[in-house]
Parts: structure tokens; C-alpha cells; sequence
């Protein structure tokens, strides 16, 4: 008997031993089911042991997650298990779960868990994503930092006042009652105030005391509240925009005023290339030393003309020109088709209420419709301000009217009204006609200035005459084609050195 009860107490304790391993394997389970399953929990259906009613396959992906999720289900958590039976049932489920899976294609698998994981790493990364915010948060000023303060201020002294405020600080830095305000500010474009950053009312009255500047705001400081401080010191940066074609204007250099357009506009590096017509000095010989130039001439030294590049006159001074592409480099420019291109930063330029002249944009050989010109305004004052370009000796022709294609020499200009002399063998007596009444004639083989236009400055002899004017020039030996308003009749010769025009129209020439 005693050794009956004896192992029936042996039995009761490997039964007692049997489920706390049980128990402990349980908790394992439960433990490592929180750390790999869902966020969305469920308990767990306590079904008979080892037996599975019924198991669908559907193709819907719900009822996939719904098995995996429940497939510690089919076991009777209640009842005690042995550990054989325990990994014969996970054996099972593992089977069925594996050919679930081989009956699915390999990217409705990836579709699935990317959809079970979808919930997590969107929670997960969003927390991350809110720690800038809260860093950017916490650098905001709030009720526990100093106030910032509004005081008038003389107009015109602010940066002064901000100036004296902080020596005063300096001065009384180490004494007994040194200042207990913590900043001044001047801000760039507010007139008449400035702002003081303390913690009260008082101590902004104990530091402006004494400045004469500050009489306004000595009785009257307003507090700015915590959600404007920051806007007070908001720095807006002033972006130019630059485009392609755009019409500018030059700030500084030999270029001041003129007008430029634009080529390439290089953001990276906040330049920009312009297309100008440049001012080159045609006159003054190249490769001469300085010291032996003409004193007077240097000083005596002005702004050249505007005009297009001419290769041959440069060469012409001793000018040295090399090639890059289509480019044509002669100190330290850039030319093409007769234009200047240079890069300039974008501080050099003006890009607002640009409006070209008509004269300008003929030069540009340009006349866009999208850009505002500017054209001269007739008004009360210069009623009598002269709009025509005829001087005395010039050969007209009548335009309008009954005496139309009459033709006659100018004898006299007194501002709208001209007097000319007929060439007519009936008509003896001048006549006087309006300046819009009459056009400038010109005949093969007159030798004329251009007064106007690109090519001003230029002379030549006219070889042809159309709806333009077709001439020669002395100096480029090109023809150039101009309007008849813009020339005038010329005998002198425009030459940028002495070499030039020398011959005329007609000359026999020896080829060197």
C-alpha cells in the first residue's frame, strides 16, 4: 500500500510538472504570436483537439490572412497536450498553410503580405517623419522666452539708435545695474521703430532712457505677440526672373543704359549671357604701349559709339582676332554676327520697366509685338519740338497731296514746316510744305551719311535705291541697306584710322 501511494503522488507530480511545461509553452507560443502577428488582435476559438471541421480554400485575400491568423485556432489551448502531439498538429497546419501558397502565383504572395505589413510600416514610418516637425516646433518662441517689443523711433535713426542701445550694454555690462534686455533689432525697410527682446515692460524703459532718438516710444511700448516674433525677422529674398529674349538694361561699366537682350540664363550660378551691340574704339591703334600715346587724346578719351563688330577694321589698328567656333574673340569679347556676348551676374542688369526705343530695336534688327516700346509723346510743352530728321540742301520729294511726286531742293526748316526750291521748269517761286507732306530722294551715285539705324556713323555711295536705300560703305566695303529717312546727303568719309578711305567708287585698284 505504501508504495501504491507512493507513486501515485510520483504520478500527481510528473502530471503537475507536465503542465507547467505546458503552460510555460503556452506563454512561449502567446509571447511569440504578440511579436510576429498583426497589430489587429483577435482571441483565439477553442475548438475540439485535433480536429479540423472544415477548411476552405477561397481566392480572396482576406480569407488567406483570416487562416494564417487563426491557424493556432484548431488547437485546444484548454486541454493539456503532450509535446509530440503539440508538434504533430503544427506539422499539420504548416502543411495546409504550404498548400494554400503553392496554389497562389508568386506575386498575388507578394501582393498579400505587402498588404498584411501595409498598416505597420505606415505607422512606423509617419512617427518618424513627425521628429523634424517636433525639432522645428520646439525652436519657436513661447511663453516662458523673452517678449519682443515695439518702440517709435526718429525715422532715418533706427540703425543708429540699435547701435547706441548696444554700447550701452557694453558700458554697463559689469556694473551694478547693467541693462536686462536681451536684443535690439533695426529691421531692414520698417521706418520709425525698432524692436527691444526682454522679459518685461520695465526693463525696455530703463534702457531707452537717455536716448533722445526714442522720445516717441518713451511713454508707449507695445508687446508683439508670440505667433508674430517670428515674422518680424522673416528674411524674403527677392528672386529676378530672367528668360530667354528678355530685354535688359546694363547698371554699371561702358555699357551703363544700353540695352542689352537676353541669351542664356544660367540659374546654378545666378548669370546670365546678353546679346549687346558693342563699343569698341576704332580709332586708337592697338599695340602701341601707353607711353607713347598722346597724352590729350587720353584725356580727352570718351565713350565709343555703339556699333556692330567689323573684323577688319579691327585688324586694320592692329587689332589681334581669334577664332573659337562661331565666335570671334578680340579682347576678352565674345562676337557673333556683329553682336557683343558677354556674361554678366544678375546684379549687373535691370530687368524691370524696360521699354526699347523703335531705334534701338531696329539696331537689334528686332520689333516684337509682346514688348512695350517707347515711343515720343507729343504734348502741350514740345508741341513745337521738331520730329523729322531734313536739313537744309536735302533732295525731297513730295509724298502727299495735290503736288504729289514733285521734286525740289530744302532752302529753309522752321520746325513742322519745310521750304523747298521745285525742280519744276512752270513752278519758280519756293514753296512751303508740312515735314509729313514730303520724302527724302536719293539717286544712284550720291555718297550719303546714315544718321540713324545700325549702321549710324557709316557713309557710303548708293548703288541701287528700292523701297530701302542700298549703299556702298567707305569703310566695311559691304552693301548696306537702309531706310531713306535715316540717311543724308555726305561728302566726307567715315574712316576709324587713317588707312581707310582713301579711294573712291570707280578707283583702279592694285591687289596686294
Amino acid at each position: 500500500e505504501g508504495e501504491d501511494i507512493t507513486r501515485e503522488d510520483d504520478d500527481d507530480e510528473e502530471e503537475e510538472d507536465d503542465d507547467e511545461d505546458f503552460e510555460d509553452e503556452d506563454d512561449y507560443d502567446d509571447e511569440y504570436d504578440e511579436d510576429e502577428g498583426s497589430s489587429a488582435r483577435r482571441k483565439r476559438r477553442r475548438e475540439s483537439g485535433f480536429i479540423l471541421e472544415e477548411a476552405d480554400v477561397d481566392d480572396e485575400y482576406e480569407d488567406d490572412e483570416e487562416a494564417e491568423k487563426g491557424y493556432s485556432d484548431l488547437i485546444d489551448t484548454g486541454t493539456s497536450h503532450s509535446p509530440f502531439e503539440r508538434i504533430e498538429c503544427r506539422c499539420l497546419i504548416n502543411s495546409l498553410l504550404l498548400q494554400m501558397f503553392k496554389e497562389r502565383k508568386d506575386d498575388e504572395i507578394e501582393e498579400y503580405y505587402r498588404k498584411k505589413y501595409a498598416e505597420t510600416n505606415d505607422r512606423y514610418y509617419s512617427a518618424n517623419e513627425l521628429q523634424p516637425e517636433v525639432q522645428q516646433q520646439s525652436l519657436l518662441p513661447g511663453v516662458k522666452d523673452p517678449n519682443l517689443w515695439t518702440i517709435k523711433c526718429k525715422i532715418g535713426e533706427e540703425k543708429a539708435t540699435v547701435i547706441g542701445l548696444m554700447r550701452k550694454a557694453l558700458a554697463q555690462q559689469f556694473t551694478d545695474e547693467p541693462l536686462q534686455i536681451k536684443s535690439a533689432i533695426a529691421v531692414e525697410g520698417l521706418k520709425g521703430y525698432i524692436y527691444i527682446e526682454a522679459f518685461k515692460q520695465t526693463h525696455v524703459k530703463q534702457a531707452i532712457e537717455g536716448f533722445g532718438t526714442l522720445r516717441l516710444g518713451k511713454w508707449q511700448q507695445k508687446m508683439v505677440p508670440i505667433t508674430e516674433m517670428t515674422d518680424v525677422l522673416k528674411v524674403v529674398k527677392e528672386v529676378v526672373t530672367v528668360k530667354p529674349k528678355q530685354w535688359v538694361r546694363l547698371k554699371r561699366g561702358i555699357y551703363k543704359d544700353d540695352l542689352a537682350q537676353v541669351d542664356y540664363v544660367n540659374t546654378a550660378r545666378n548669370q546670365v549671357t546678353l546679346k549687346m551691340i558693342p563699343r569698341i574704339d576704332y580709332a586708337r591703334t592697338r599695340g602701341i604701349p601707353k607711353s607713347a600715346e598722346d597724352p590729350e587724346k587720353r584725356k580727352r578719351k570718351r565713350k565709343p559709339p555703339q556699333k556692330l563688330f567689323d573684323a577688319d577694321s579691327v585688324r586694320s589698328v592692329g587689332g589681334d582676332i581669334s577664332q573659337d567656333g562661331d565666335f570671334m574673340l578680340f579682347e576678352g569679347g565674345r562676337y557673333r554676327g556683329g553682336f557683343l556676348y558677354k556674361t554678366l551676374a544678375m546684379s549687373a542688369i535691370v530687368t524691370e520697366g524696360i521699354k526699347p526705343t523703335l531705334q534701338e530695336l531696329e539696331r537689334f534688327e528686332a520689333a516684337p509685338e509682346d514688348v512695350e516700346l517707347e515711343l515720343p509723346v507729343k504734348s502741350s510743352k514740345d508741341s513745337d519740338e521738331v520730329q523729322h530728321t531734313f536739313a537744309v540742301g536735302d533732295a525731297v520729294e513730295v509724298i502727299e497731296g495735290e503736288l504729289k511726286n514733285l521734286r525740289g531742293k530744302i532752302i529753309s526748316v522752321e520746325g513742322e514746316k519745310i521750304t523747298i526750291m521745285p525742280n519744276h521748269e512752270d513752278l519758280k517761286d519756293a514753296l512751303d510744305f508740312p515735314a509729313h507732306e514730303l520724302g527724302k530722294h536719293f539717286k544712284m551715285g550720291d555718297h550719303v551719311k546714315v544718321i540713324g539705324g545700325r549702321y549710324e556713323g557709316d557713309t557710303g555711295l548708293i548703288v541701287r535705291v528700292e523701297d530701302h536705300v542700298v549703299l556702298f560703305s567707305d569703310l566695311t566695303m559691304h552693301e548696306l541697306k537702309v531706310l531713306p529717312k535715316d540717311l543724308q546727303l555726305c561728302s566726307d568719309r567715315s574712316s576709324g584710322v587713317d588707312s581707310m578711305g582713301q579711294h573712291q567708287f570707280g578707283d583702279m585698284v592694285q591687289l596686294e
